[in-house]
């Protein structure tokens, strides 16, 4: 009996053991295949973090401005003088569409040929006759000056070029409105009598003392009033002749304008 329960523990004592080493192994296997084999996550995250190119935008060349030339042939049916000066009155408020018109309105167009100097002394909006490449006359309103570049309206389109690309296609003429005093535009020398007399003596002392007359009221175009328009014509670089004509009476009118009056440029009293 002895033996047999020697026999039976025995027994028991190897069965453990090799339930014990079937349970070991089979950790040991489920372990492994845990280490061995990727999970499908991670797999994933791999192949979402490899850099993906970005395509890089490429950016059209602008297209290059339309030169003057171009510009004027395309607008050929617009740049005729009756649209031109329809234009140029709009800018002083008027409804004209000829200096006929404005001028029965107490107007006055001036039309002559120039340089840039004068149409800078004058201030004034005007009417500027191009011609293109091809010999064609185009007028267009010149409405701006602002150092080496100009506003224009061609055809009623605003557009702005470099003076000296503006100059290549002009030859001189131009054409610019202006009110006379007392709606009367007469050239004053000596000798003058009447109300422009006394505005041209006001007119020139407003601008500076230095111009002033010793006879302020006075509708006489004296000896006095002709050595000071002799002075204001020297210091603006006009003809010195000592007698108030157009050129002489519009550089006055242009600096003494209001702010309603149309101007290239600043007026220079404002600047001074």
């Amino acid at each position: 009996q002895v033996s047999w329960m020697q026999w039976a523990l025995t027994t028991m004592a190897i069965t453990a053991i090799v339930v014990l080493g079937a349970s070991y192994l089979t950790m040991l296997d489920k372990g492994g295949a845990e280490t061995t084999e990727m999970p499908a996550v991670a797999v994933a995250t791999m192949t979402a973090a490899e850099p993906v190119p970005v395509p890089v935008p490429v950016e059209e060349p602008a297209e290059p401005e339309a030169t003057l030339d171009e510009q004027l042939q395309l607008a050929q049916e617009l740049t005729g003088e009756s649209a031109a000066v329809a234009t140029l009155m709009g800018l002083w408020g008027l409804d004209y569409a000829n200096c006929a018109d404005a001028e029965a309105a107490g107007y006055r167009c001036l039309r002559q040929r120039g340089a840039w100097g004068n149409l800078r002394q004058f201030n004034r909006p005007a009417i500027l006759t191009l011609v293109d490449d091809r010999g064609d006359t185009h007028d267009v309103v010149l409405t701006s000056i602002a150092g080496q570049r100009a506003g224009m309206s061609i055809g009623g389109v605003a557009v702005e070029h470099g003076i000296e690309d503006i100059a290549e296609l002009w030859l001189g003429q131009y054409t610019l409105v202006w009110r006379p005093p007392n709606g009367a535009a007469v050239s004053l020398g000596p000798g003058s009598v009447g109300d422009n007399v006394v505005w041209l003596r006001q007119s020139l002392a407003a601008i500076d003392a230095r111009y002033s007359s010793a006879n302020p009221g006075s509708d006489v175009y004296d000896g006095d009033l002709e050595q000071q328009v002799r002075a204001f014509q020297r210091d603006n670089r006009l003809d010195v002749d000592g007698l108030a004509g157009q050129q002489t009476q519009i550089i006055i009118n242009s600096l003494l304008a209001t702010d309603d009056t149309p101007r290239l440029v600043t007026a220079r009293l404002a600047q001074e």
